[in-house]
């Protein structure tokens, strides 16, 4: 059962005899959501086991460790949506995958909440969650981190940047096909030695750390899919899509 397949339709009916064996509430009131698990199959390369473990994982925190951040509603973060601290190109890079990225410039550590932080976050993933194309081509992060200070590092715990790690890297079945870090201070650099070993060692591989090189950023990227801030040849109404509201 735990086999790569590329037929759906089995693999679907497999992974819901999954779900009725392991009588988990949380999946039993997806069981009939066939885009939404769809959705753990294509990321997970039709792995069903691997798929289930992924949905699991993801009901586990959803209803458990994190549920007060999956629990605060959009309006809530509504500041955090329109900051454009996170977002997502309009065009994909040349393997088809999307690309979404962070930018520390428009961080207002004084009104942002980590768990606010999350919940976009989370809000972003959802919103792409059926467009199963982006669960099979996996997904890039580019990370602007022009105005990054101390103040902005103590702003936030190890534990609280750790957690967003583990929530996403674990419990969300797209994967992170590469990391870029943009304009990154040294103090960016002592955050990631520390959370580096806790990484795949695939994902250590696809991570990227440019400095304030954007010519080494471009290397992997068409300059005609990004905005001028990343180096590339796009206004920003050009180059971002719109985030849900």
């Amino acid at each position: 059962m735990g086999s790569s397949t590329k037929d759906l339709g089995a693999c679907l009916l497999q992974l819901k005899e999954l779900i009725r064996d392991s009588e988990n509430k949380h999946l039993q009131a997806v069981i009939d959501k066939d885009d939404y698990l769809t959705t753990f199959i294509i990321g997970r390369k039709y792995n069903v086991k691997y798929a289930f473990e992924t949905a699991k994982g993801l009901m586990a925190v959803k209803h458990g460790k994190f549920k007060q951040i999956f629990d605060l509603p959009s309006e809530s973060v509504r500041h955090v949506l329109e900051s454009g601290f996170f977002g997502t190109l309009k065009h994909r890079d040349e393997h088809g995958r999307r690309i979404a990225f962070m930018r520390i410039a428009k961080l207002d550590i004084k009104t942002m909440e980590f768990d606010e932080i999350m919940r976009t976050a989370i809000l972003l993933l959802d919103h792409y969650w059926y467009d199963h194309s982006t669960a099979e081509s996996g997904q890039i992060f580019i990370m602007d981190y022009t105005g990054y200070n101390f103040a902005i590092f103590t702003r936030y715990s190890f534990n609280q940047k750790l957690n967003f790690l583990q929530l996403f890297l674990n419990n969300y079945p797209s994967k992170v096909k590469g990391a870029h870090l943009l304009n990154n201070p040294k103090l960016v650099g002592m955050t990631y030695s520390l959370i580096r070993p806790l990484l795949p060692e695939k994902l250590k591989k696809r991570i990227f750390l440019h400095g304030h090189d954007r010519d080494n950023l471009l290397q992997h990227f068409d300059p005609n899919i990004l905005p001028k801030w990343m180096g590339g040849n796009l206004t920003d109404e050009e180059a971002i899509d719109t985030l849900p509201h």
